[in-house]
């Protein structure tokens, strides 16, 4: 019970955390949004960084007898593209942006080709409508995202931030009312100790 008790705290502890990430986040992305974008990538070059050694460091030991491996090469291509992250700090920010705007164009795609194939074998008339409208929104929401860039990772970083409180709040609400829950069971136990040394005597 203590240890639920104390992994319910940490819980709590976590999603503060996340809350407080959360409203950085969304705070810098209006008033400095350049800060997001190198803090981001640091954290993808740190990440890349720790991988990259991982692969490397395991290789090294544990293949001893090859000449050349796939984690020697996962683990350099890992470190080279942290270096590149850490010299252009602007360049995940706009990846990340054509990613989004490309994802939404290629969706476009393929509700198109879905509602046609819907139509060629007499599918419901509902569903073609909404394979077509699906398509229309996703060519506008890339073609949008790929002509206002720098709004675009505005809000996809607003949206980001405010996902990110959103699962703080949820697990510190889930972790309080676990904690009453354990709360209640622990004073259930003790009342049933009570009664069952009650009896005894």
């Amino acid at each position: 019970m203590k240890f639920l008790k104390q992994n319910n705290w940490l819980l709590i502890i976590y999603g503060v955390l996340l809350i407080a990430i959360g409203v950085v986040t969304v705070v810098l992305s209006i008033t400095n949004i350049d800060w997001v974008d190198s803090a981001l990538s640091i954290a993808f070059a740190v990440g890349l960084f720790i991988v990259g050694a991982l692969n490397i460091a395991t290789s090294l030991i544990t293949n001893t007898d090859r000449f050349f491996t796939v984690p020697l090469l996962l683990g350099s291509i890992c470190i080279a593209f942290g270096v590149v992250l850490c010299i252009n700090r602007d360049l995940l920010g706009s990846f990340i942006i054509y990613l989004l705007g490309t994802l939404l164009l290629a969706l476009a795609l393929v509700f198109l080709i879905k509602g046609i194939l819907f139509i060629v074998y007499k599918q419901k008339v509902t569903w073609i409508i909404c394979e077509f409208v699906l398509a229309a929104l996703c060519i506008a929401g890339g073609i949008l995202v790929l002509c206002f860039r720098n709004e675009s990772k505005l809000v996809f970083y607003i949206i980001i931030g405010s996902i990110i409180t959103l699962v703080g709040i949820i697990t510190i609400i889930f972790s309080v009312r676990n904690l009453i829950m354990l709360k209640k069971c622990l004073e259930k136990e003790d009342v049933v100790d009570e009664e069952i040394q009650s009896g005894d005597a």
